[in-house]
């Protein structure tokens, strides 16, 4: 199972993580819209996002920086989530 970790070690299962120069893009299946938000937009808990495969090294990241909430919405498997690079929170 992929998962992702917060900067306050909260985890959350995800079936698409990964990120361009700016961008990070993740799926969080059977994710509730507003609760998702509320999280996602909070720059505290979004400037270090840890991505890791269960039993495995493969795919193993921190992403830094991702601070800026641009786009939460429904997708086929739950909830998508766009988080631009706005550097590291106060």
């Amino acid at each position: 199972m992929r998962q992702i970790k917060l900067t306050d070690g909260s985890t959350y299962p995800v079936d698409r993580c990964g990120a361009t120069s700016d961008t990070l893009y993740l799926n969080v299946p059977g994710g509730d819209l507003p609760v998702l938000v509320a999280v996602f937009a909070r720059p505290d808990l979004t400037d270090s996002i840890e991505h890791w495969i269960d039993g495995t090294e493969i795919d193993h990241i921190t992403f830094e920086g991702y601070t800026r909430l641009i786009s939460a919405s429904l997708s086929p498997t739950g909830v998508s989530v766009i988080l631009k690079n706005g550097g590291i929170a106060p």
